[in-house]
């Protein structure tokens, strides 16, 4: 018999994992597992209906112009937003530095507060100065200022931006080799995806996140130099 697996990032929205979340997770041999960024009301509901009777804790996504006012907000009204999701009863934090950006200061002071409160932070490295890559990881890194710190998909920040992608992958490890204030994990998968965000012109669909529109997409079209936009993705698929 073996003791069951804790998996430390989970999406198990419906609209990404649909009804086959929670049964995948546990035919794996998860028994515990951390979703990443849906509102604990959707996970319950989503639990009541399809749960496979695994343990699921949340954490609660900043998401500038939704949830909290920008993308630098005031220390008061973070310490609001931290205070809220706890009493809320979200296990933690997450900063989708990656999709909603927020300033390197906020960024900072987000972990702090949130560790103050005890709670678990989660960081998809990224901000309003950067990108998401390498030079980001170190980054967050920083700014944990020896808080503890889940990094996430630690690969996807060695996608070959600076460096060739196996020496940005090694510069990674040793970054966090002995640091013992941060998680991290990585996806198994060869490739993963995101939403292209086209609209029916063939531009990018104006949602804001942070500011930005489809600031990641662009990002990762950008890396490979391909046109952010349908021609681009098209000329790809060719």
């Amino acid at each position: 018999m073996l003791p069951g697996l804790v998996d430390t990032h989970v999406h198990l929205t419906p609209e990404i994992s649909g009804r086959r979340g929670f049964r995948m997770l546990a035919r794996a041999g998860v028994t515990s597992a951390q979703e990443m960024a849906c509102p604990v009301d959707d996970v319950l509901a989503h639990a009541a209906r399809f749960g496979s009777g695994i343990e699921v804790a949340t954490l609660e996504a900043l998401r500038p112009g939704k949830n909290i006012g920008s993308e630098d907000p005031s220390r008061d009204e973070l310490a609001r937003f931290v205070a809220a999701a706890k009493a809320k009863g979200y296990h933690g934090i997450k900063i989708l530095g990656g999709h909603y950006p927020l300033t390197p200061e906020v960024t900072r002071a987000a972990i702090a507060l949130a560790a103050g409160e005890g709670m678990r932070v989660a960081i998809h490295c990224g901000s309003t100065a950067a990108k998401s890559d390498l030079s980001r990881l170190v980054k967050a890194v920083e700014l944990a200022k020896g808080n503890r710190l889940q990094v996430c998909h630690v690969n996807s920040y060695c996608r070959g931006t600076h460096h060739d992608p196996t020496l940005e992958a090694r510069k990674a490890l040793d970054l966090l080799d002995g640091r013992d204030n941060i998680l991290s994990e990585s996806y198994l998968s060869l490739f993963n995806a995101a939403r292209s965000d086209l609209d029916e012109a063939g531009g990018f669909a104006r949602r804001r996140i942070g500011g930005r529109l489809g600031c990641f997409l662009r990002a990762c079209a950008c890396l490979r130099r391909h046109l952010p936009c349908r021609r681009g993705f098209a000329e790809r698929a060719r």
